[in-house]
């Protein structure tokens, strides 16, 4: 997936597809990431404030559970099965403003202090991601927010009892009460590049793709685990270039899409990233939107800098 620890890494991996003579150019487009190990443990024991997929929400007291408007619906017929009942019960909800479901929180405060930290980035409080499982399109799915607290003023909140009616009426056989993990986000600092190489790399395509897709210095974190215990890297990123499945997902998010995009162009920042898989037990509401692909949110650079988080949009990628 290309993530290197040094630039030597990349020098030598350059090196061995012969392709030296891109070194200074391939180094200026490199962007330091945090990639992520996933650990399951169970959520009641996490620390306030951990950065984690999963489980329940570290919030200030007194916080408004956040909701989305209402969204245009379409007329179905009476349910005569489980699963219409659901469909019955999802077209409802977006006909009134409904609340969204927590999905990942990412702590600026101490995720800042890695070496891999993305600058483009706030270096303080924690990122939020909440989804909406009404949506059908992955676009406008994810509200991301940022709040500045001291954590010693942040506690665990609970869903909202129409998010848990709706999410266990599309798999009643795993009820949200019976799932007790969440998944913690270890840190692994990295550096990136961008695979805007190979739209630039003409006669060079073969070898550069063998550099970004199987580089020899390809970086993979050392994972440790009880026996029993659940890790792993599922390709989880914060901040750096992504890793694309299909195509570069930059072009996605601009208005003009005929356009490609120059090696080292960061008009388009990628934010987080996640796989799709996630381990049995997490304290996730069930969605459409998963998958065993890759989920990118991304936003215009100039909206990253400014703190404007409400910007994201997501892409959903799969083999």
């Amino acid at each position: 997936m290309a993530a290197f620890l040094t630039k030597e890494d990349i020098r030598r991996a350059l090196a061995d597809e012969n392709l030296s003579q891109f070194e200074d150019r391939v180094l200026a487009t490199v962007k330091p990431a945090i990639d992520f190990v996933r650990r399951q443990r169970k959520d009641k024991d996490l620390p306030i404030g951990i950065s984690k997929m999963g489980g329940l929400p570290d919030l200030p007291t007194g916080f408004r559970w956040p909701t989305r408007t209402a969204l245009a619906h379409e007329t179905g017929n009476e349910p005569t099965t489980s699963r219409d009942i659901y469909d019955q019960m999802r077209e409802e909800a977006r006909r009134r403003e409904f609340s969204l479901a927590f999905f990942a929180q990412l702590n600026l405060n101490t995720l800042s202090l890695e070496a891999g930290f993305d600058l483009d980035l706030p270096d303080s409080g924690i990122l939020y991601i909440f989804e909406d499982i009404t949506d059908y399109d992955e676009h406008e799915a994810y509200r991301v927010f940022r709040i500045e607290e001291n954590l010693g003023r942040l506690e665990r909140h609970t869903p909202p009892e129409e998010l848990v009616l709706l999410s266990d009426a599309k798999d009643p056989t795993l009820p949200f009460s019976d799932q007790q993990m969440a998944e913690v986000l270890e840190p692994c600092s990295i550096l990136t590049v961008p695979f805007h190489w190979l739209q630039s790399s003409g006669s060079f395509y073969s070898r550069m793709y063998d550099f970004l897709e199987k580089p020899s210095t390809d970086y993979c974190p050392v994972i440790e685990a009880t026996d029993g215990e659940n890790v792993n890297p599922f390709g989880d990123r914060l901040g750096g270039w992504p890793v694309p499945i299909q195509h570069d997902p930059e072009p996605k998010f601009r208005d003009d899409r005929s356009r490609s995009f120059l090696p080292g162009n960061d008009e388009i920042r990628l934010l987080f990233s996640w796989g799709g898989e996630y381990f049995a037990g997490t304290r996730l509401m069930h969605s459409d939107l998963s998958g065993d692909g890759v989920m990118h949110l991304m936003m215009h650079r100039e909206d990253m800098l400014a703190g404007r988080f409400d910007k994201a949009k997501a892409l959903y990628q799969y083999t």
